[in-house]
């Protein structure tokens, strides 16, 4: 998911969503991310909420979650910008970590807290489904903010998770299973979750997340035996209405 740029960096967000783009762990050692490092301790010399903020990126793309988790931290302990905890959001979903995402927006989406609206768009590729509805349904009771338009495709697999009674906490649980095979090969998804939702009795009812991922028709096909793997691994309880899978961007 894309990084958003704060006030005044702009540019340098520009760069680390080149790398981003690139759907590969960055390498902290190499030329370019060591200048981006500096460049962002420049800003944090000047402006520490913006540029705390920035290393938080830079160590998202790094795969390091944690020094990514301490540098937004950070940033939001000088100013609790809504920016901050959208990137703060999306580098969790990026390295796959989706049950921390889902924990983080149920902590600072509540509508009385302002957030909500910079996190929908990410929000929808997360897979907090039905939680998404509630807050927006909540901020509307509220009158704290004009209507968000959430995306149809999104809707539709709401009502289908809601039909066969699928929460967004196994929703979730699923998807951390795609989060370890990507950190495993160091790599992102190509692009936000897709997700397919069909309700055709009779037929298929159901939801699929999908993956985009670099790499040729077999890469993809070992990915997706590795994500059997990582399901087991993790005791996934596997059901017929919902699924994941990788494949390929191209």
């Amino acid at each position: 998911m894309k990084l958003v740029p704060q006030t005044r960096s702009s540019e340098l967000t520009d760069k680390l969503n080149s790398v981003l783009h690139r759907a590969i762990f960055a390498d902290r050692n190499s030329f370019e991310m060591r200048a981006l490092k500096r460049e962002c301790e420049q800003v944090r010399d000047v402006d520490p909420a913006v540029g705390w903020g920035l290393l938080g990126s830079y160590n998202g793309l790094l795969g390091d979650i944690e020094e990514a988790a301490r540098c937004y931290k950070a940033s939001l302990a000088l100013a609790n910008n809504p920016i901050v905890h959208l990137n703060y959001y999306a580098a969790m979903g990026n390295l796959g970590y989706f049950s921390m995402a889902h924990d983080y927006f149920l902590e600072v989406s509540k509508p009385e807290l302002g957030n909500l609206s910079s996190l929908i768009s990410n929000a929808e590729s997360m897979g907090s489904f039905q939680t998404i509805v509630q807050r927006v349904e909540q901020a509307e009771a509220m009158n704290l903010q004009p209507k968000l338009q959430l995306n149809g495709s999104f809707l539709k697999a709401v009502r289908v998770l809601r039909k066969v009674d699928l929460s967004d906490e196994f929703v979730v649980r699923h998807l951390d299973a795609v989060g370890d095979v990507l950190r495993e090969a160091k790599m992102f998804a190509d692009g936000d979750m897709e997700v397919d939702a069909c309700d055709i009795d009779g037929v298929f009812v159901g939801v699929t997340c999908i993956f985009r991922v670099d790499g040729t028709a077999l890469e993809v096909f070992e990915l997706n035996q590795q994500l059997a793997k990582a399901e087991r691994v993790r005791s996934i309880e596997k059901h017929l209405a919902f699924d994941v899978m990788f494949k390929p961007a191209a």
